[in-house]
């Protein structure tokens, strides 16, 4: 079946339509048509514009596997069956703007130029499993009443959804984010972001998100959402209700740091280095390990090198001039010493001399605030 130029503007159509694989060669128009029974459109070609706009689906609707090779035109359409364009590819524009779907499938869909689905209504499961969004991807002011299933998508462009309104389930699972990723003011139900892929230069924009659940793992999302200190306490609590307590602190950690580099020289930015250095802002407490461990080696070396300590015959028996005994101890004894000293038991086998005597008060004190801070950080992750 072939239709060099066709207008079937204002139809009605009362019966069932069947177009499976004709080709219109031409502009076709069904401007304010309206199909009363089952219509398919299968594998049908369109080499001209498709104009829709206006019509009303009251039945099923199937344009699996269409081909759109110029722009189709779907403007404030009434899709009150399931809708099926599964497979189809849009090769120039894919104007939706305003339509009203039910149940609906665009999966495995080439969307090759803008695919525009702004205000568009979603009142049944929808789905964009696997489809390729080659240009912007624009479903601004959406609204998604049931599940929305975008995983595996494409999204070589810009994503733009916001002020979507998601009411369940939206699923983007696996999904590659080459470009941005605009989720600003967005209202989220529930939103599963796991195992997503994101470009080099790709950003994430939550600007005024409201989520109730967004399961996106901190260390795949962290690199690439648009600083905002709002978005990442909301992102925080979301780990916190979510029991995700690694994740919570990773992104404790990251607004810390991120907080920090904005933050203008001073003593408020002197404080935050000290606490990011010591305990990694009380979340990292393998950083106070690490502070530790280095202050008795650095004190070991001191006492090793600058001969600092020396052996005692007769521990804590008259005086030290008396009992003690000119022996340089080797590094082993300097690192036993040290250790003591920084866990504030000092060993009754070994004494310093002159000025080394004040670095063991040095490293005691550092001892004792070290570990009351490894303390403090272990205590707070393991009590939660």
């Amino acid at each position: 079946m072939s239709f060099h130029r066709a207008s079937f503007v204002g139809a009605f159509f009362v019966r069932p339509v069947i177009f499976d694989g004709a080709e219109f060669q031409g502009n076709v128009s069904f401007e304010e048509s309206q199909f009363q029974k089952d219509t398919s459109f299968n594998n049908v070609c369109f080499l001209g514009d498709a104009d829709l706009n206006y019509t009303n689906f009251l039945y099923y609707t199937y344009f699996t596997g269409a081909r759109f090779l110029k722009n189709a035109f779907f403007s404030d359409v009434k899709f009150q069956g399931t809708s099926d364009f599964s497979s189809a590819h849009f090769t120039k524009g894919a104007n939706f703007f305003g339509s009203q779907f039910g149940a609906t499938s665009f999966g495995n869909c080439n969307f090759s130029g803008p695919a525009r689905f702004g205000l568009t209504r979603f009142s049944g499961l929808s789905s964009f499993g696997d489809a390729l969004f080659s240009a912007e991807a624009n479903f601004n002011l959406a609204r998604f009443s049931d599940a929305a299933d975008f995983s595996k998508a494409h999204f070589k462009d810009k994503a733009l959804f916001g002020l979507v309104k998601f009411e369940d389930i939206a699923s983007l699972e696996s999904a590659t984010f080459d470009s941005e990723l605009n989720l600003k003011s967005a209202q989220i139900s529930s939103m599963l972001l796991e195992k997503a892929s994101f470009g080099k230069n790709s950003k994430i924009n939550l600007k005024d998100a409201d989520f109730k659940r967004l399961k996106a793992p901190c260390n795949e999302i962290k690199d690439h959402v648009v600083y905002d200190p709002g978005v990442y306490l909301a992102l925080i609590d979301n780990y916190r209700v979510l029991g995700w307590h690694g994740e919570q602190d990773d992104c404790y950690y990251e607004y810390r740091r991120l907080d920090q580099a904005e933050q203008g020289f001073g003593l408020s930015k002197a404080v935050d280095v000290l606490a990011w250095l010591s305990c990694g802002y009380g979340v990292r407490p393998g950083f106070t390990v690490a502070w530790a461990i280095s202050t008795i080696l650095v004190f070991a070396l001191i006492f090793w090198k600058g001969d600092g300590i020396r052996r005692s015959a007769k521990p804590l028996q008259g005086p030290v001039e008396k009992d003690s005994i000119p022996e340089r101890a080797i590094f082993r004894n300097a690192l036993f010493f040290s250790t003591c000293i920084f866990l504030s038991q000092g060993p009754i086998d070994f004494l310093p001399t002159g000025r080394h005597r004040y670095y063991v008060i040095v490293e005691g004190i550092l001892g004792w605030l070290l570990l009351a801070l490894f303390l403090v950080t272990l205590g707070r992750i393991m009590i939660r």
